[in-house]
């Protein structure tokens, strides 16, 4: 009788894993329908998927290739943000950005780089915690900031590059 009775509260466990998951990967489909950038990374044996949507139109999307032009070579002062999908600080930073890009978009260049599939410049601009929040002026990094900090903070800094 225990046998059976432990066999069948963890069929139900199982039962209600399942549920869960698909539920969970369900949710993850809609939002990936509006996703501008996805990753998937390895959490023990199993896949997981995260998105990560962009709610503002007037962040870039900094990655290797382009990084040279967009941040080193720009005119105008710029806030790059280093973030990962799996960072639970940088999804509290995020929507600051993406309120930074919006009211900045004339006068500053915003973007992020998501540090696991762009590797090359996180290295060399020695990004070892995220989020991180680099300001260059002039192709050369001037200001950073490291964790999540108020909205105001990053106004400042951006504030005092743009006179």
């Amino acid at each position: 009788m225990k046998k059976h009775f432990t066999l069948f509260f963890c069929s139900l466990f199982f039962l209600s894993f399942t549920q869960k998951t698909t539920l969970t990967h369900d949710r993850d489909e809609k939002i990936l329908n509006k996703s501008t950038v996805v990753n998937k990374y390895r959490l023990g044996s199993h896949h997981v998927t995260q998105s990560a949507v962009n709610l503002s139109t007037s962040v870039l999307v900094i990655t290797d290739a382009n990084f040279e032009e967009v941040v080193l070579k720009s005119d105008k002062p710029v806030l790059v943000e280093f973030w990962a999908a799996w960072c639970g600080p940088c999804r509290e930073v995020r929507p600051i950005v993406d309120k930074l890009g919006d009211e900045y978009k004339d006068r500053a260049v915003i973007g992020r780089v998501d540090v696991d599939t762009n590797t090359e410049y996180a290295a060399k601009l020695g990004i070892r915690n995220i989020p991180e929040i680099l300001f260059f002026k002039d192709g050369k990094v001037v200001h950073k900031e490291v964790g999540d900090a108020p909205k105001s903070t990053y106004e400042n800094i951006l504030n005092e590059y743009l006179k």
